[in-house]
């Protein structure tokens, strides 16, 4: 009897976790849904249940709260049963190109790309390897400019340092000339 009542009381409290982890859920689509994407993700992260999908709907929300870091954390924790892993990887592309992590986003695309062909990964896979090309095309600009400005500098230092050579000769020849001057007056 005794055991009976702890089972009914275990079912009990699992099934009472249950109905609020639903309610929360429920909560947490309709603050999605109305685009209160932070609300969301606190209320998914309260659902007792560990699941891939909890995690990937909490990343979801993150990343349209602009929280691409945390969205990525979330992301990664989502692998698993229950989630389509070509649009896991797709969207862990999307959270590093959002933090400017080009060569992530790439292969994050290229492995989702391998798994399942998809237009939009493939745009943004090409998208992603264009900026990576820009950025490193106006990093050497980058470069070059700061070189012909350290050669800039350099010759201003290298011609105020030949001025400067140049005053300090005259002087020494003024004092010179004036030495001679004074010997021969004498």
């Amino acid at each position: 009897m005794r055991s009976f009542i702890l089972t009914l009381l275990a079912a009990s409290l699992l099934l009472y976790s249950s109905m609020t982890d639903f309610k929360k859920i429920d909560a947490a689509k309709e603050a999605y849904k109305n685009g209160k994407y932070k609300k969301s993700a606190s209320l998914f992260k309260q659902v007792q249940n560990e699941s891939s999908q909890k995690h990937y709907d909490i990343a979801n929300a993150h990343y349209k709260a602009g929280r691409y870091k945390e969205a990525l954390d979330e992301y990664k924790r989502a692998k698993g049963e229950g989630v389509d892993e070509a649009k896991r990887l797709y969207n862990i592309g999307n959270s590093y190109f959002k933090q400017n992590r080009l060569d992530d986003a790439i292969k994050s695309y290229e492995k989702s790309l391998k798994l399942k062909d998809d237009q939009d990964a493939r745009y943004n896979l090409k998208l992603a390897k264009k900026q990576k090309k820009q950025k490193k095309k106006k990093n050497k600009q980058k470069q070059k400019n700061n070189n012909q400005k350290q050669q800039k500098q350099d010759n201003n230092q290298k011609q105020k340092n030949n001025q400067k050579q140049q005053k300090q000769d005259n002087n020494q020849k003024q004092k010179n000339n004036q030495k001679q001057k004074s010997k021969k007056s004498k």
